[in-house]
């Protein structure tokens, strides 16, 4: 399960749901944050993914195949480059899930943005190099 935006958890401010682990990015600035809960029992670990993004990324060990998870908050106003999105390792058992706050006709908008059409990009060219 994955949280965007609207965490208003801080760092030093304990939250648990039973059941679950719990990966967290808290914001120290300002309202918002990212958290991933994995069920208890799930062998998980986190992948650290430095780029310019809100982001958390796991790897969930699930009967000997690997699923990785990209929880990800893209707030409207920021600027987001290709060469950002490509910092992240796709492959064919990858789930990114998110706020990515971008309009494609692709998933349902009405229209497309120019972020929306960035995201479609993405898909394409991280679609061919799934392995």
């Amino acid at each position: 399960m994955c949280l965007q935006e609207k965490t208003f958890l801080k760092p030093g401010k304990h939250f648990k749901l039973l059941g679950y682990n719990i990966v967290r990015r808290d914001r120290e600035d300002a309202k918002g944050g990212l958290i991933t809960f994995v069920k208890e029992g799930l062998n998980f670990s986190e992948v650290k993914v430095t780029n310019k993004l809100e982001n958390i990324t796991v790897k969930v060990n699930i009967k000997g195949s690997c699923l990785q998870v990209i929880n990800i908050y893209i707030p409207p106003g920021k600027i987001v480059e290709k060469n950002v999105l490509e910092k992240f390792t796709v492959h064919s058992k990858t789930l990114i899930m998110g706020d990515l706050n971008g309009k494609s006709t692709m998933w349902g908008s009405e229209s497309s943005d120019e972020r929306g059409r960035l995201l479609e990009e993405f898909r394409r060219v991280q679609g061919r190099r799934c392995y």
